[in-house]
């Protein structure tokens, strides 16, 4: 498995208002073998539900599973948020889209 091999650092932030959200994903994560280096919360913003950086090059096999699990694609460049020299992936966590279900009356 590409991400046990990698072991590449990730930090998990929270950008929504769910307090908790960014520990019970760092936690899943870790659960799925992920290595987790930090979680916490992100500055306020207005964040996507899901949004992922990587720092520096590398880790292909764990850049590939993480965009497959959040179905979005890795952005470069900094990150919002400040992060040790280990960390290889950030994620950081949005509200919940909103839906569309014209259903629900």
């Amino acid at each position: 498995d590409p991400v046990v091999r990698e072991a590449a650092p990730i930090a998990v932030f929270n950008g929504s208002k769910v307090v908790g959200a960014a520990q019970a994903e760092a936690e899943k994560l870790e659960a799925a073998s992920y290595t987790i280096e930090t979680y916490g919360n992100a500055p306020a913003g207005n964040y996507a539900h899901y949004t992922l950086y990587q720092i520096g090059s590398g880790n292909a096999g764990t850049a590939k599973k993480l965009q497959q699990k959040y179905g979005v694609k890795i952005k470069t460049g900094k990150p919002p948020v400040t992060v040790n020299g280990k960390v290889r992936f950030v994620l950081i966590l949005g509200p919940e889209p909103k839906t569309t279900d014209k259903t629900a009356n």
